[in-house]
């Protein structure tokens, strides 16, 4: 927690009114005041009833806004297969983490490692 520490630095050169904000911390100001004050919120709220039963977009309704857009609506390869191929980017980590340390780092799936 840095506050303290940043608050004491800011009031070495500065004097007037000041607040640091925090989560929910809602500030009020007039030409006459200014007034710092926490909001009083309920986290755990639940979304109302539906007015009529929720029904699902159709296939049709997409089609006709794809070609009214100019372009296919529609999930991205990643959403579509579930998996996203990162192997580019880990295994050369892997690879300098273990040669910068001097130990070795097998990467996941490889044979002889662990996981």
């Amino acid at each position: 927690d840095t506050t303290g520490d940043i608050y004491a630095r800011i009031k070495k050169t500065y004097d007037g009114p000041l607040s640091l904000a925090e989560d929910f911390m809602v500030w009020n100001i007039t030409k006459d005041e200014m007034r710092v004050r926490m909001a009083v919120v309920e986290e755990h709220t639940w979304s109302p009833a539906l007015a009529s039963p929720a029904i699902a977009p159709l296939m049709s309704d997409r089609d006709a806004m794809s070609e009214q857009l100019g372009w296919e609506l529609g999930y991205s390869d990643f959403i579509v297969n579930g998996k996203w191929d990162v192997d580019d980017v880990l295994r050369p980590i892997y690879e300098e983490a273990s040669q910068a340390l001097g130990r070795e780092f097998p990467y996941p799936g490889d044979e002889g490692s662990d996981d």
